[in-house]
């Protein structure tokens, strides 16, 4: 990012500052586990279940006047996302028979209000998670299941067991698109073909290990005991040293930028939606995640 950076926005080098990420640093610290025989789902269905709840028919038909790439990928994902949500019912009658706690975590591009349908198909027994903090939600449960999905790594990191539903799908269909879903994070996860497979890994428990994996994890989320939150106050302390005008200003644009996102949210209808995709200071408050590492910060 930072050769790209200099290179494409000719900003001088001196003015960008490697720091890392506030949410990756999160993981150096390791939280007890609220150990609960619970199993958690990674949703994934955002073709099937829109976050705007657009019509399904819009989008096929919109997709078959097309013949780009994208559109024929969004087709074979569509159909992939069908027999992936056809399969997870079966999975969920498992678990429920196990006696596990179920609790969903829906993509951030469906439409959470529709979980609701699957939620009284089976009684009200699962549960629909809608916290703002994934990681808080991870702590609470000891096995992770779902489509192969980026979601993985933090649930690898966290010690749970992670069990894919790719292989219980025929992709033989997929045609050109199949290797779309080789990716990296199915080294994360045990792979059943079966109910059957899918029944005795819960009973085994065993946490699947990956060196290359692992590997792959230090370098790209950047895991090092780099000093993430000392790193970005210095920059902000020396910038704002000898102007205290300056941030005032600066704040005092930033709470009317906000406060006209609310209004502007409000008055189309999208301000419970656009909060999960923008972040407002004026109505998020820091996960419980956070002030417990703001508490143990040292």
């Amino acid at each position: 990012s930072k050769d790209w950076l200099i290179k494409n926005r000719k900003i001088k080098k001196e003015k960008i500052h490697v720091v890392g990420s506030l949410r990756t640093f999160s993981l150096n610290f390791k939280i007890k586990k609220n150990y609960q025989k619970k199993v958690g789902i990674v949703s994934r269905f955002e073709y099937i279940n829109v976050f705007d709840n657009r019509p399904l028919f819009s989008t096929l038909i919109k997709r078959s006047k097309e013949e780009t790439y994208w559109s024929k990928f969004k087709i074979v994902r569509l159909k992939e996302n069908i027999d992936l949500f056809l399969i997870l019912i079966d999975v969920i009658k498992i678990f429920l028979k196990k006696n596990y706690q179920v609790s969903i975590r829906p993509h951030p591009n469906e439409n959470i209000e529709n979980y609701n349908i699957l939620k009284d198909h089976f009684n009200g027994e699962i549960d629909v998670d809608t916290r703002e903090d994934y990681r808080e939600w991870l702590n609470e449960v000891n096995v992770v299941v779902g489509p192969t999905s980026t979601a993985f790594a933090e649930a690898y990191l966290e010690n749970n067991m992670i069990i894919a539903l790719d292989s219980m799908r025929d992709n033989s269909h997929d045609g050109d698109f199949s290797e779309w879903n080789n990716s990296i994070h199915k080294k994360s996860a045990h792979h059943p073909k079966t109910l059957e497979e899918l029944e005795q890994l819960l009973d085994k428990n065993i946490i699947k290990k990956s060196n290359e994996y692992q590997d792959y994890l230090n370098e790209y989320y950047n895991l090092s005991k780099k000093n993430v939150f000392e790193a970005i106050l210095k920059v902000v302390n020396l910038k704002y040293k000898v102007n205290f005008i300056k941030p005032l200003i600066l704040s005092f644009l930033l709470i009317c930028i906000n406060t006209y996102a609310i209004i502007s949210f409000f008055f189309r209808g999208t301000l419970k939606k656009s909060k999960m995709y923008h972040y407002n200071f004026l109505i998020h408050k820091p996960s419980n995640l956070m002030k417990y590492i703001l508490k143990n910060y040292k």
